[in-house]
């Protein structure tokens, strides 16, 4: 009984013994790791804690310029990725098709256009 009370606490989060949370642990290993690869690599380390900030730059400053879009392909295929990885582990089977918005977008401006047309949909706001 002690031992499910115990887990019970942990699943949670509630304090174990009335000061520390398991969350507050987690991310104390977790700033720990992350000091002792500064130490070892500190320039990847730097790029690593800095990295959204510098993406989201980049992308406002240069983002228009990019006229690969098989860099967005690459990055919704990761994501799509470990989103099928997850869905494994849960015990749930991968989809028999599975249908991405961004290869439908010629007929889906198409629809918006019609259903317009039609007066069942407005633009409100520039969208």
């Amino acid at each position: 009984p002690e031992a499910a009370a115990l887990r019970e606490k942990l699943i949670f989060g509630e304090t174990v013994d009335g000061s520390v949370k398991v969350e507050d642990v987690e991310l104390l290993q977790a700033r720990v790791r992350a000091a002792i690869a500064a130490i070892k690599d500190p320039i990847n380390a730097a790029l690593s804690e800095g990295r959204d900030a510098l993406v989201e730059k980049l992308d406002k400053e240069l983002g228009a310029t990019i006229t690969d879009k098989a860099v967005f392909d690459k990055l919704a295929r990761k994501f799509e990725k470990h989103y099928m990885e997850d869905m494994e582990a849960l015990g749930i089977k991968e989809p028999d098709v599975l249908t991405r918005v961004t290869e439908y977008v010629p007929q889906i401006v198409d629809f918006i256009r019609k259903i317009e047309e039609k007066g069942l949909a407005y633009e409100s706001q520039g969208s």
